[in-house]
């Protein structure tokens, strides 16, 4: 029997069964195990087991696994950004503050009622607490999807440098606040040129997101395509420079040929921006430059196929189950190579838990179903992001997540470049004059 779908009839005995349905959590390498214990009465085990047996194999299901748990917070997504906020102060306006607008996921079985709270700190005094209410989903869905978008005035915050990001969940049932995770976010001073001067408003630091990319099996509607998804950070101009992408593979150190139409459609999309700029005054152009430090999250769509195989349409297709071992993915834009993305497919055609994802450990990575960290490798020197901060990473990624794992810790970030500062700093260390 396959991997998540293993059950097992441990003991019969005084009219009790002991059923274990062990299953692989997100399909792919560490495992959980559950138990139900069920009372029979007298000739009602032929009735009750195959009823048992079916519900078991459907638990086995790793979206409905997830639905069925108690809340808890995913790493990914959540995103943090700052909104500066111009306000009329003695009669002029000026960048007063900033809004914190801040989104994420919860994973599991919500109730209406229940709320994320964010306490916002900084040396350790809380400056300011939000909360998003949860709608809840019933079990009948595996995560719920959260914002909290700050009020322009009774949110608003001026403090800058590092904050650290106390989650907490409401359980409204009972009536009780618990723990989630901590985070930190970065907040800083961007310089901006307005009405002739230069003044300061504010942004956010997000360099530790390059360190994070991930491997997403897509679940398919009835008779699609089990298509795999590959995301990883970038930090662009603009991510209209990506394009002429191609990619290389290679698997347990042999190199792996593609079709042409493996990626003959060039499917990517940028599917989180994290935008902002600063307009950096130069006296020697006597005119403002813009400084620009975007983050894109980009998915991109090669012909990928997981699971077992099966006869789907078109040409190009590369099934995962033909490949297992450690694979090397190349991702090139215009034939350099700008991501190394490594993970390891199973034999049974699914992508591996990588270590940093394994429940046993304190602080693992919490992603949610189907979808799998991969160790992200960058070209050396590494001239194709904006910016490139290796500091930020080795300390951590997703806002200040510590990483746990001997394989990211003692591998990738031993290979990461050197750093890139980029043609102009990133915030301004100093207003630039304008006289």
């Amino acid at each position: 029997m396959s991997i998540g779908k293993r059950m097992a009839l441990v003991a019969l005995t005084t009219g009790l069964i002991l059923i274990t349905s062990t299953v692989a959590l997100a399909q792919g390498g560490f495992t959980s195990t559950r138990k139900a214990t069920v009372k029979l009465d007298n000739g009602s085990s032929s009735l009750l087991l195959p009823f048992l047996a079916s519900t078991l194999f459907q638990e086995s299901d790793p979206y409905k696994l997830t639905a069925a748990q108690p809340p808890s917070m995913a790493d990914a997504p959540l995103e943090f950004q700052v909104m500066s906020q111009r306000q009329m102060i003695n009669g002029a306006y000026k960048y007063a503050g900033w809004t914190p607008v801040i989104r994420g996921r919860m994973l599991g079985r919500t109730r209406k009622g229940d709320a994320v709270i964010v306490e916002l700190a900084q040396d350790g005094k809380v400056l300011h607490t939000l909360r998003a209410g949860l709608k809840g989903t019933g079990g009948a869905t595996w995560y719920e999807d959260w914002e909290i978008r700050g009020d322009d005035t009774k949110d608003m915050l001026t403090a800058v440098g590092k904050l650290t990001a106390t989650f907490k969940y409401y359980n409204d049932t009972d009536e009780k606040t618990g723990l989630l995770t901590v985070r930190q976010f970065n907040v800083v001073k961007l310089a901006h040129y307005d009405e002739g001067k230069s003044v300061w408003r504010y942004g956010a630091l997000y360099d530790d997101l390059l360190g994070f990319s991930y491997v997403v099996q897509r679940q398919p509607d009835s008779g699609a395509a089990p298509a795999t998804w590959v995301y990883t950070w970038m930090n662009l101009e603009h991510d209209s420079s990506i394009k002429d992408i191609s990619y290389r593979l290679s698997v347990d150190g042999t190199t792996v040929p593609l079709e042409d139409e493996f990626d003959a459609s060039q499917n990517h999309e940028s599917v989180a921006t994290l935008d902002q700029h600063e307009e950096v005054f130069v006296k020697a152009k006597n005119d403002r430059v813009i400084n620009p430090h975007n983050l894109y999250l980009v998915v991109f769509r090669p012909k990928l196929l997981w699971g077992q195989k099966r006869e789907v349409g078109g040409s190009g297709w590369l099934w995962l189950a033909d490949h297992p071992g450690k694979w090397v993915f190349k991702i090139r834009i215009a034939g350099q190579v700008v991501r190394e993305l490594r993970f390891t497919v199973l034999p049974s055609g699914q992508v591996a838990l990588h270590p940093e994802q394994d429940p046993s450990k304190p602080g693992f990575l919490n992603l949610g179903p189907g979808r799998f960290f991969a160790e992200t490798y960058f070209p050396n020197p590494n001239a194709f992001d904006l910016r490139f901060n290796p500091d930020a990473i080795r300390s951590g990624t997703l806002y200040g997540r510590a990483w746990i794992s001997n394989e990211v810790i003692g591998g990738m970030l031993k290979t990461l470049p050197p750093k890139n500062s980029g043609t102009m700093p990133f915030p301004q260390p100093a207003l630039p004059a304008t006289e």
